[in-house]
């Protein structure tokens, strides 16, 4: 630990000798534990157009902010994503919105370029905060996202699409029927990944309100298995020299047409 520059001893002791049980016994807990949704809870739905300085110094009366007082989170939804700026040599990210004849900038912090999941045109929900920066003798209104999703997603949907998908993979009933992916659907996601590749989490809200989070999850492992993509640093890539291929070479396709049938 550290604490005003010294380093300090915590006086404890780590028995390297049992990470494998505790990996054995942690990785248990997870499979027999239901997956939690993360929530994040809205004080307010604010249109773009009450995103002014005047809002932020009228939130100073809310502060001091602490455990009990927390700042408070606002939503803004159905905007368009028109800019994306990297700051601090791609560090965060300052991204323009706009919404009717509204425009907004919004900082996301800790994201670059190259894992943020949006393209320009997206229409999205935010959770932000607002702030008043002052700079240079300027006033402005500063806003940071501390959420970002696809507009007008189903969020139980959503989760029980995730649930299901964890299910199949730890070999428990799950539902077949909402994560299988057709073939053309397969082929959607296929080509969709380019020829720099793609994180996955992208491709996943890519399709998160069409396919499905389950269906392209599933497309996803069975072009893997196929041997049609491969996962490297953290991305996605097209397989070269590729053929054409059965889907049911694939072990995870066979499992889940095997499901649907039951």
């Amino acid at each position: 630990l550290k604490f005003g520059g010294h380093a300090l001893a915590c006086g404890l002791s780590i028995d390297c000798g049992k990470i494998d049980e505790f990996r054995e016994n942690i990785n248990n807990y997870a499979y027999k534990t239901a997956y939690l949704p993360p929530v994040l809870l809205l004080d307010c739905k604010l249109n773009p157009s009450a995103l002014t300085v005047d809002l932020s110094e009228s939130l100073k009366a809310l502060q001091p902010y602490g455990f009990k007082n927390q700042m408070p989170i606002f939503g803004v939804f159905g905007v368009t994503l028109q800019r994306i700026t990297p700051l601090s040599g791609n560090k965060h990210l300052k991204l323009l919105f706009t919404k009717d004849k509204t425009s907004f900038q919004a900082l996301l912090f800790s994201v670059n370029t190259d894992t943020f999941c949006f393209d320009v045109g997206a229409v999205l929900d935010l959770a932000i905060t607002v702030d008043t920066n002052y700079y240079n003798g300027n006033i402005t209104v500063s806003v940071l996202i501390k959420g970002i999703r696809v507009s007008s997603t189903n969020e139980d949907k959503l989760f029980m699409d995730i649930e299901n998908y964890k299910l199949f993979q730890k070999n428990l009933p799950f539902n077949a029927e909402s994560i299988t992916p057709t073939r053309a659907e397969i082929g959607e996601v296929y080509r969709y990944i380019g020829t720099n590749g793609e994180i996955p989490e992208k491709i996943k809200y890519k399709f998160i309100t069409t396919l499905n989070f389950g269906k392209t999850s599933v497309a996803l492992d069975i072009l893997k298995d196929l041997g049609l993509i491969t996962l490297k640093d953290g991305r996605y890539f097209k397989s070269p020299n590729t053929q054409k291929t059965d889907l049911l070479n694939s072990e995870i396709y066979k499992q889940l047409i095997k499901e649907g049938e039951k």
